[in-house]
């Protein structure tokens, strides 16, 4: 768990870095207003332009070492 969070927290940081603005979504974010559910993932969500936002990052976490799809 506590590697994914540093992961999330580390794509949300890079996605902010170029202009992505990123929001925490499901079980994490219902742990955040005091709702527990059992998961193994983060979710972020953004509203970005798929060719170019996402290209971006993409790019940015790649030259991070990240991989992505």
């Amino acid at each position: 768990p506590d590697r994914t969070l540093r992961l999330a927290a580390q794509v949300a940081f890079e996605a902010d870095r170029i202009g992505i603005k990123t929001a925490l979504i499901g079980a994490a974010a219902l742990a955040v207003h005091g709702y527990s559910r059992g998961t193994e993932d983060i979710d972020l969500a953004t509203y970005v332009l798929p060719k170019t936002g996402l290209a971006a990052l993409a790019q940015s976490l790649k030259e991070l070492g990240l991989q992505t799809e």
